[in-house]
């Protein structure tokens, strides 16, 4: 029992030791495409590695069993058992889990890099925990380095699309993205939102989330992005133009998927009636008139930057 407990040790003392060298050695790449680190890492890589072997086999058996013409029921049943369960453990790991990190100084970077190859090729090192004790060391100090010193305390910044900019604002450990409309015109809105608004996000101020979203204005395509986008970018808040007359039924089905999807994710719909809505004590949503659409009519909204205003 005692020789089972030790190889045990030693086997998860390795594979720590190998996941963080990996994990800090990828750090500057990851940051630089404004990617975030997940706690999970070591726990997938130890639980999921059997599975991706299992995967990996039933898909092989499958190829050649096709390939000379056997019956492959059963395998394809089993490999449908276990994409299913992969699929659905992924959907309920929680967005909280994730650790952006800004845009550090290329210096930093680099003595994180050697820093970690010298522990690796340190001669002192005779035992994996010893190694891991170190690597620790590192990651923590680099986190806290880039969490109090590289972090910005506020932002205000914008990002070009196809027909237009969306601005991305931080104040008061908030962040603030505001559409003035480009989302309905953007053919390809999740993908956007997904591979570049969310990067760009992680590399100007290190969050993953987004606590207020201002939507100026909607269609179905608009609403679908954004029911895929509440649990992808953790949106705390979304702010909607109103709309008066009946909506066409996708429309009408759009709406309601969103409503759902919010209320799962506890997300807050705040739609912009007559009221004006102040944000964080830095904007200011101020209603407008409504707008004509097919059948029915869509209010409009200006968003003022209080402080600014003020000077």
């Amino acid at each position: 029992m005692k020789k089972f407990y030790a190889s045990w040790v030693t086997f998860l003392s390795r594979f720590i030791y190998l996941q963080l060298f990996l994990t800090l050695l990828s750090l500057p790449i990851m940051i630089s495409w404004g990617l975030p680190v997940s706690l999970l890492t070591f726990a997938g890589n130890l639980l999921f590695s059997p599975i991706l072997t299992l995967f990996l086999l039933l898909s092989s058996l499958i190829f050649f069993c096709q390939l000379i013409s056997i019956p492959c029921g059963p395998f394809e049943y089993l490999l449908d058992i276990v994409t299913r369960s992969w699929l659905w453990s992924m959907h309920i790991i929680p967005g909280h889990w994730f650790i952006g990190f800004p845009t550090i100084h290329p210096l930093v970077l680099l003595i994180l890099v050697i820093a970690v190859l010298a522990v690796v090729h340190a001669r002192f090192i005779t035992k994996p925990l010893h190694g891991v004790a170190l690597l620790l060391m590192i990651a923590l100090s680099f986190y806290g380095i880039a969490a109090w010193w590289a972090t910005p305390k506020t932002i205000n910044t914008q990002v070009p699309m196809a027909r237009g900019t969306v601005m991305i604002v931080k104040n008061m450990q908030e962040i603030i993205v505001i559409d003035d409309g480009t989302f309905a015109r953007q053919v390809s809105l999740l993908s956007w939102l997904e591979y570049t608004l969310l990067p760009e996000i992680i590399r100007k101020t290190g969050a993953t989330h987004i606590d207020h979203l201002v939507v100026a204005s909607w269609n179905t395509r608009t609403l679908l992005a954004l029911v895929d986008s509440i649990a992808k970018l953790r949106i705390k808040k979304i702010y909607l133009p109103s709309w008066t007359g009946y909506l066409p039924p996708k429309l009408y089905r759009a709406m309601q998927v969103l409503k759902k999807a919010a209320h799962e994710n506890n997300c807050s719909l705040i739609f912009i009636f007559d009221k004006t809505w102040t944000i964080n004590k830095t904007y200011q949503i101020i209603p407008d008139d409504y707008r004509q659409k097919e059948g029915y009519m869509l209010r409009k909204f200006q968003v003022n930057n209080i402080i600014t205003d003020e000077l």
